[in-house]
């Protein structure tokens, strides 16, 4: 780890560059609209659905909590009987947009509606009879296109928010720890900040780094430091902007961060999974 003295004769200021686009937001936006395309695999196999009959077997009210309201949805189990003679064993009721009720009466409405035991037209995929649809709303072009925009959207604000992650709690953590160098910065001044009723103060902790020409940086770090006093920092001489008071960071909050977004990346998997195999 090498060691640069702090020396507070004056020095050149960084200045600011201008924010060039991402490449990392790009790549983001295309995986994003590749995710996307799940909704034309969904789109295809509904155009397959066929007609078919199912008997009900039996019935019951979904209740489905909002923080402001309370919906209500039928859900039925019944048994698909298709073109070529198969059975599957099938549940819901309508789709691939399911319509909720404000009222548990209406709903038990829509579920006296069906008899148990008795047939009913229904609509179920050839390939997988299991999935089956008694009222069949349909999946057209502009179904196609507003889901599409939706899924990849949703892909791309979950995308950036691990990307960001993994470069904060992950990659700017391991240069410091690798390549990371020690110096001494000197606090410079206090930062209040008002939020919300609560009132907190930072140090600004200014150092120089050991590439010539010599250029002061700073930092902002939590608590209020005597004005003057020495700091110890370290800082990625390739970027001075990565900094941190005190030593190089031990490494475990990079690990633990690392598992969560191992995590968070095989539960995205599943339910893009999960979306795949529903229709």
């Amino acid at each position: 780890m090498q060691h640069v003295p702090y020396d507070p004769s004056p020095y050149q200021q960084d200045r600011p560059s201008a924010k060039r686009p991402s490449r990392t937001f790009l790549v983001c936006l295309i995986v994003a609209l590749g995710i996307g395309t799940i909704q034309f695999h969904t789109f295809f196999v509904y155009q397959t659905y066929q007609q078919g009959s199912c008997t009900i077997q039996n019935g019951s009210i979904e209740r489905q909590h909002t923080r402001t309201s309370v919906h209500y949805m039928p859900h039925l189990q019944y048994t698909v009987h298709t073109k070529n003679g198969q059975t599957a064993e099938a549940e819901g009721y309508d789709g691939p947009s399911q319509e909720q009720y404000s009222t548990y009466t209406d709903a038990q409405q829509v579920l006296d509606s069906y008899t148990v035991g008795a047939n009913y037209p229904c609509w179920y995929n050839p390939a997988d009879p299991a999935h089956a649809l008694l009222v069949f709303r349909g999946f057209g072009i502009l179904s196609l296109i507003f889901s599409y925009l939706i899924m990849a959207g949703i892909a791309l604000v979950c995308l950036s928010l691990l990307q960001e992650m993994f470069h904060t709690g992950i990659y700017l953590p391991i240069r410091l720890i690798t390549l990371g160098v020690s110096t001494q910065g000197q606090v410079t001044e206090h930062i209040t900040r008002h939020r919300k009723g609560r009132t907190s103060i930072s140090s600004r902790i200014v150092f120089q780094s050991q590439n010539v020409p010599y250029r002061m940086h700073s930092i902002q770090v939590h608590g209020a430091y005597p004005i003057g006093s020495q700091q110890p920092v370290c800082y990625d001489p390739d970027n001075p902007s990565n900094a941190k008071r005190g030593n190089p960071p031990a490494g475990c909050g990079a690990m633990i961060v690392a598992l969560f977004c191992i995590g968070i990346a095989i539960i995205s998997l599943l339910s893009l999974w999960s979306i795949w195999s529903s229709v």
